[in-house]
C-alpha cells in the first residue's frame, strides 16, 4: 500500500521503494505497472512485466488490464499484440477478465477483425463482459450488433 500512496505523491519515491523491496509481492508489481501505465510510460510497463516474469511471479487479470490499457491509451498496437501473444502462449487468455481487456484493447485501437474474433471467443459472459462487448461493438461501428447484445 505504501507504493500506491507514494505514486500519488511522487513517482520517483514509489520507484525507489519498489526497487529497495527485499521481497516483492504481486500487488507491488501490479501497482508499479499500473502507475507506469497511468503516466503513459508503456515501455517501462513492458520492462517491468518482463522483470515480473523473470522473477517467477505470475501475472493476473490486473497485470494484463494495466498492460492492455497502456497499449490502447498510447495507440500502440504492436505492444498490445505482444502482450496478447504472451497471454495466449502461457494460457493466461482464457479468464473472462483477460478476454475483456483484450477485446477492449482491439476495439480502442480500431482493429475491427481482431475485436470481433475476441468478441466471438468469449464463452462465459459476466456483467463486465457484456459492457465490454457493447462498448467494443460501438467503437468498431457494429451498432446493430451492440443493440442485439444489449437486448439479449
Amino acid at each position: 500500500r505504501l507504493i500506491t500512496r507514494l505514486l500519488t505523491c511522487t513517482f520517483e519515491a514509489a520507484l525507489h521503494v519498489f526497487v529497495e523491496m527485499p521481497k516483492r509481492v504481486a500487488f507491488a508489481w501490479n501497482t508499479m505497472i499500473s502507475g507506469h501505465a497511468q503516466c503513459g510510460k508503456i515501455e517501462s510497463c513492458l520492462t517491468l512485466f518482463k522483470e515480473m516474469l523473470e522473477s517467477e511471479f505470475e501475472p493476473d487479470c490486473f497485470t494484463f488490464s494495466s498492460l492492455m490499457n497502456a497499449s490502447a491509451d498510447s495507440s500502440n498496437v504492436v505492444y498490445g499484440r505482444m502482450v496478447h501473444a504472451v497471454m495466449v502462449k502461457n494460457g493466461w487468455d482464457s479468464a473472462s477478465e483477460a478476454k475483456n481487456s483484450v477485446l477492449s484493447f482491439y476495439a480502442k485501437v480500431g482493429c475491427r477483425d481482431d475485436a470481433m474474433r475476441e468478441l466471438e471467443s468469449i464463452e462465459v459472459m459476466t456483467q463486465v463482459s457484456w459492457n465490454s462487448v457493447i462498448d467494443a461493438c460501438m467503437r468498431i461501428g457494429e451498432t446493430e450488433k451492440a443493440l442485439e447484445v444489449f437486448h439479449l
